[in-house]
């Protein structure tokens, strides 16, 4: 059963501090708000995501995505775009947009791929290009903090506030929901055929999106981790 949000502190001190007294206080701050992301996930059980959990992600999917583009490069398969678009919680989001350069019979399926957290987009290129050969088109983000600066956001440093911490891993969620609206803006695109991929950090979000985005398929999460009391320590 999810935890209420007034609940959270209880929830921490239930962590397992005891095995892990290195943790400072920075260390202490990122287990505690990502333990409030993580209680999105406990509902996937029964299939219902509480409402004050649901409304942490919600955005206006109306808004414009203002997308701007530039050819990156061109093979044979595949066409990979720089592309930036309008985050709903301010500033633009850098991607790579990978395009099959064969027409399809049909329409194409579409991939969001979600990168570890101190990676950035680059990481999942080469998967997208093979995937752009099998007829997918695909979307790499890049997180709030990894991003230019007149767009970044950083997390965990000495001037910025949990407050503000948690409110950019929340972004982070959102632009990704936004790139899967990204790809079923795009005629060529099977609604039906969506998934998304992460890893590490990108698996955690993607557990999360699974939770609150029904689009997507199926989900491909890799080296996620249950437990950030553990991974910290």
């Amino acid at each position: 059963m999810a935890l209420a949000l007034k609940e959270l502190p209880s929830a921490v001190l239930m962590c397992r501090l005891r095995e892990t007294p290195v943790l400072n206080p920075y260390m202490k701050r990122q287990s505690f708000l990502l333990l409030l992301l993580w209680l999105v996930i406990p509902p996937l059980a029964s299939g219902q995501t509480p409402p004050e959990l649901q409304h942490l992600f919600d955005y206006d999917h109306a808004e414009s995505l203002d997308v701007q583009r530039r050819l990156f490069e061109r093979d044979r398969q595949s066409e990979v775009y720089d592309i930036t678009f309008a985050s709903p919680k301010g500033g633009r989001v850098p991607a790579f947009l990978v395009v099959p350069v064969a027409k399809p019979k049909g329409k194409y399926a579409g991939i969001v791929f979600g990168h570890w957290g101190l990676g950035n987009r680059t990481e999942f290129l080469a998967e997208a290009k093979l995937y752009a050969k099998a007829g997918v088109v695909s979307v790499i983000i890049d997180y709030p903090w990894t991003r230019p600066a007149q767009w970044r956001k950083p997390v965990f440093t000495p001037e910025t506030t949990s407050e503000q911490d948690r409110d950019t891993y929340i972004q982070a969620v959102i632009d990704l929901r936004r790139a899967f609206d990204l790809l079923l803006s795009r005629s060529d695109v099977e609604p039906h055929r969506l998934a998304y991929v992460g890893h590490s950090y990108g698996a955690q979000w993607g557990a999360i999106l699974t939770a609150i985005d029904r689009r997507m398929h199926t989900t491909v999460l890799m080296a996620g981790v249950p437990s950030f009391c553990g991974h910290l320590s």
